[in-house]
């Protein structure tokens, strides 16, 4: 590899192709998408600490909850991210 401006640039540029490879591998695409379990896991892994309400509240929405369904999408996001 040619040496940049900065030995230290080039080394954190390999760093970070390194980090986007290992992003990437781990990434799945629309044709594998998470089964429900995982979905739901990840979702409450994320929006739990933040907004407590979330993970219930879109485990209901990804099931299809026909309550949820009648209420306009604005209300639904609101109640999730009430603390």
């Amino acid at each position: 590899m040619a040496e940049g401006p900065s030995g230290a640039r080039d080394h954190a540029l390999r760093g970070r192709r390194r980090n986007v490879r290992g992003l990437r591998e781990r990434a799945r695409g629309a044709d594998q998408p998470f089964d429900e379990q995982t979905l739901l896991a990840k979702l409450a892994e994320n929006a739990a600490g933040v907004f407590p309400a979330a993970p219930d509240t879109l485990a209901r929405v990804i099931r299809g909850d026909a309550v949820l369904a009648a209420r306009p999408w604005r209300e639904v996001v609101a109640d999730m991210v009430r603390s």
